[in-house]
Parts: structure tokens; C-alpha cells; sequence
């Protein structure tokens, strides 16, 4: 430890990462603050198995999730969404709803073109639930269908209707347009570790013993999650209170203030229950809809709490996906498995939105390589927007680039995991290449593909996959110590499914010499 100026600032250096192979970092403290912990620390309580703190509540039916939340007055919200993927809005009439006995209050769009099929068009306010969606029903809505086109491959044609007129499309000033498709697109502005076009492909190609080119098609795929989208908007005064499914209270209040002009201290976000995410619930609606917004401006024009839960029809159309990807994977490697040259070409599937970017695996998964080039296009067809899932891009990158590894590695007659570990040498992935290897048994695979007798058959493969630091995000935590020695702790990190409310629990019991259960962990509060 040094200390580094007399206002007892401090800088200490910790070992992190696998024991096997540990790194060294310098970590600056500020007055006041312990050391950190690292590899080095004795624990009594961190590292060791424990059940999950909020796993009775759930299996109990006593915890609480947004659908959940019953307030005085409280009213219910139906959204009415557009049937047609393209065309004109002519007329809304919402008259005839605005009639039926319990419906105190209703919004329509100002939007005059629907893009998608499940766009907002209008939501009703009602006494109950039944009311809603009966009054929702009674909206008329006349439209003029225009032409559409809703697969991948069909958009790239010239013919195919554009989803977005000139200068309309959601796109990076200066990207080329070719009627639906967009790009090449610049680089990401996200940082270095995504990796990127880098060194001569070409020339990297030139040096290759072996050249293998392949073409593959992941089709769009939604979140599904357990609990739907939905809120409970309350206002009080100029102060709003909404109860949500979110996994990021901080930026749903940021959104909620910003679109109703309020300061963010008279914005609070309440998700102590969420079920799943997977990257669809990040925004204060969702992605396609804007039911949230919808809600509190319909609680502060009737002076009731509202809530909008949406159906699983709703979060199929309308609350993002996972984009659809045509990619093109070009490797070139030596006779011993090293790879000269990476060119990684996509077109992602965005529906009315900039897709997830694929290409961020080839550009550092296998950063040994000398030669990447990534060519990454947008392709926008009458579909819901894409989001966030699970590691956006990724999934569909590390696709098929380990479809192209694989096949490589078969041509080169080389062990699959043995080629990448030639080519990737982190000592953090030495490890969880040794680690997977003892785990799924890979001695024992069939080392010549598809030779195992009868019409079945049976094997072990590997791929790789990875994803980057997105945000760095300063973060808090606040602990109460009651004068009876019960101790609460207040978080707004949302549990995932990764049990952040017992991790929470767990760090705040071995500073206080406490059990985890002895600490009540509150998470998902701003």
C-alpha cells in the first residue's frame, strides 16, 4: 500500500482473475475506504455456498412482482396496437370506448405511418381489466395498407418496398444506403475492447496455406421472458412513483424525468421482483412500444394510479428480439492452425431498427490474428425493433464464426479446441479452456466425425463465445445498522436470475461479521 497525498487517498495493488493465473492491478482508494479484496484475502463468509435469500418468497408466492401490485383507486390500462406491417393511420375514433360505463380516460398516437404490425395506436384506462380490453376492443381504427416486406434476404433486394423513405431511417450519419440495407457501417464507438478491422486481409489471405468460406443464417428469435412488460404509474402532486419489471431503475427514471420534464429526485422506480430480462427490459418501455409513457400520462390525466401489463402477444411484436443474420466467414490459417487472416461479413436483420452488431467476435476473439476486416450492414424490414439479448451481436457472431473454426479445423486435420487454443492465448482463457475440457470430457470425443455406426449419432463439440465491459458505471450500496442489531442493505442492481440480493447479503455479512441471512437485502430501488 502507498499512500498518495496526505488527504489519505491510497493506492493498493490486488491480484485478480484465476488462481492459476493471476494479474496484478494498482487500485486507487479514497479516504476512508478499506482495501480491496483479491485473490490473497481469507474469507469467513465469500466463497462459500449459500442458499438464495429470497428463495422462499418466490416458491411461497409472497414475493411480490409488478403484476402483483394492488394500489387504492387503481386503474388498468389496455394498449391497442396496429394489425398491418406498413401503411397509413386515415382515422382513430375512440368514441364508442369512451362510452362504455367504467373507461375514465383515453391516449391516441400522433404517429401518421405504421412500420410494423403491433405499433401503438391508442390505449383506454378502465375500472378493471375486463373494461380495458372490451373498450380497447370498441377503438376503430381505419388504415391504408401500403406494401411491406418482413424477411431478411427479401429486403436486400432492389425491389423489395422500403421500410424507411429518404432520410427517415434510423441510421449513422454517413452510412451508405442501398435501398433497406445500411452500411458497411462505421466502427462502434463503444472502445477498443470489441476489436475491430485491423492489419491486410488480403494480404493475410495471400499467406494462407488454407482459405474456408462459409455462409450461414440465424433466424430472429424473441425473449419469451417469464413476466411480462408491464407498470404501475402513480402520481403525487409532480412527484411519480412507478412500480416495474426493469432491469435498470436508474435508467427508467432518467427516461420517466426526462419525458415529463421533472427533476430525477421526483422520479422513484420500485422493481423488487423481476421475472427476466435478458436485455428486453433495459429502456422505460419497451423498445417498441411506449406503453410506460403511456401509463403515467393517462394516471396524471385521471388522478388515479394505472397499471399496463402487456400479453405474450404483445412481447412477441412489440418488445425487441434478438435480429436474424446472414453472415459470410472467410478464414485463412497455416498448415500448423495459425490463423493469417480474418474477414467477417454480415447483414443483421433490424426490423424498423439499427440491428445488434455481429461482427464483435471475429474482431477479438481470436485477437492473435493479424489480418480482420468486418463488413457489418443493417437491414430494416416491417418487423418490432431489435434489442438487447443476452450479449447483443454475440451470440449470432460467435455463431458463425465457431461454424467456420470448426470447419477449418476439420480441413487442417486439427483437434477443434487445440486450433483455438493455438490462436488464443490469454491466460484467462488458458483457464476455462482447461477447466471445459476435464468438464465435458473431451478425451473422450470421437476424433473422426460422423464414423460412429447406425443412423444416430452422438458427440461432443466446443465453441467459444464471449462478450465485453459495456458499462463502468460508478455504483453504491447504503446498509442500515438498527440499534437492535438487524441490518438492512439498499441496492439498485435488479437480480437477473444471478442472485445478486444473496451476493449482496453475503459481502455486507463478512464486513460486519454476520451471517447472510442476518442482512435484508433491498434491490431494484433508485
Amino acid at each position: 500500500m502507498a499512500q498518495d497525498d496526505s488527504a489519505g487517498n491510497a493506492t493498493f495493488r490486488v491480484k485478480v482473475g484465476p488462481a492459476e493465473s493471476p494479474v496484478s492491478l494498482e487500485v486507487h482508494t479514497a479516504p476512508g475506504d478499506i482495501k480491496p479484496w483479491d485473490l490473497d484475502t481469507r474469507f469467513r463468509v465469500v466463497k462459500k455456498r449459500h442458499p438464495r435469500l429470497e428463495a422462499a418468497q418466490k416458491v411461497t408466492g409472497v414475493a411480490k412482482y409488478t403484476y402483483d401490485v394492488r394500489l387504492p383507486g387503481m386503474l388498468w390500462a389496455k394498449m391497442v396496437r396496429a394489425p398491418i406491417p406498413a401503411g397509413k393511420i386515415v382515422r382513430i375514433d375512440t368514441a364508442r370506448a369512451a362510452r362504455l360505463p367504467g373507461v375514465k380516460a383515453v391516449w391516441t398516437t400522433d404517429a401518421k405511418l405504421v412500420r410494423f404490425a403491433g405499433q401503438d395506436i391508442a390505449a383506454v384506462a378502465a375500472v378493471s381489466q375486463e373494461i380495458a380490453e372490451d373498450a380497447a376492443r370498441l377503438v376503430e381504427v381505419q388504415y391504408e395498407a401500403n406494401a411491406f416486406v418482413t424477411d431478411l434476404e427479401e429486403a436486400m433486394t432492389p425491389k423489395a418496398p422500403l421500410v424507411f423513405g429518404e432520410g427517415q431511417a434510423p441510421a449513422p450519419p454517413n452510412a451508405p444506403r442501398n435501398g433497406n440495407v445500411i452500411g458497411p457501417l462505421p466502427p462502434p464507438t463503444l472502445g477498443g475492447a470489441r476489436g475491430g478491422t485491423r492489419g491486410d486481409s488480403e494480404k493475410g489471405f495471400a499467406e494462407a496455406d488454407t482459405v474456408h468460406e462459409a455462409t450461414y443464417r440465424l433466424a430472429v428469435h424473441t425473449h419469451a421472458v417469464l413476466e411480462t412488460h408491464g407498470v404501475v404509474a402513480q402520481w403525487e402532486g409532480d412527484h411519480l412513483t412507478v412500480y416495474t419489471s426493469t432491469q435498470g431503475v436508474f435508467m427508467v427514471r432518467a427516461a420517466l424525468a426526462e419525458a415529463f420534464g421533472l427533476d430525477r429526485k421526483k422520479v422513484r422506480v420500485i422493481t423488487e421482483h423481476m421475472g427476466g430480462g435478458f436485455g428486453s427490459k433495459l429502456y422505460p418501455s419497451a423498445v417498441g412500444s411506449a406503453f410506460a409513457i403511456v401509463a403515467c400520462r393517462l394516471a396524471r390525466q385521471t388522478g388515479a394510479p394505472v397499471k399496463l401489463m402487456l400479453d405474450r402477444q404483445e412481447e412477441q411484436l412489440c418488445t425487441g428480439n434478438a435480429p436474424g443474420a446472414l453472415m459470410t466467414v472467410r478464414l485463412g490459417a497455416k498448415r500448423d492452425g495459425t490463423l493469417t487472416a480474418i474477414h467477417f461479413r454480415a447483414h443483421t436483420e433490424g426490423g424498423i431498427s439499427q440491428s445488434a452488431r455481429t461482427g464483435g467476435p471475429a474482431g477479438n476473439m481470436y485477437a492473435q490474428c493479424p489480418n480482420v476486416k468486418l463488413e457489418e450492414h443493417d437491414v430494416f424490414t416491417n418487423a418490432g425493433p431489435t434489442c438487447a439479448l443476452r450479449a447483443p451481436g454475440h451470440p449470432q457472431g460467435a455463431f458463425g464464426l465457431e461454424c467456420a473454426m470448426d470447419e477449418l479445423a476439420h480441413r487442417l486435420g486439427m483437434d477443434p479446441l487445440e486450433f483455438r487454443r493455438a490462436n488464443d492465448t490469454h491466460p484467462f482463457r488458458k483457464t476455462y479452456y482447461d477447466v471445459g475440457t476435464k468438464a465435458i470430457g473431451w478425451e473422450r470425443r470421437n476424433k473422426v466425425p460422423g464414423r460412429t455406426a447406425g443412423p444416430k449419432k452422438r458427440g461432443i463439440g466446443m465453441a467459444h463465445g464471449n462478450w465485453y465491459v459495456l458499462f463502468r458505471e460508478a455504483v453504491a450500496a447504503e446498509v442500515r445498522v438498527h440499534k437492535d442489531g438487524s441490518v438492512e442493505l439498499f441496492h439498485g442492481a435488479q437480480d437477473l436470475g444471478t442472485g445478486i440480493r444473496t451476493a449482496l447479503a453475503v459481502i455486507a455479512a463478512e464486513e460486519l461479521g454476520l451471517a447472510p441471512t442476518q442482512v435484508t437485502a433491498h434491490v431494484g430501488r433508485d
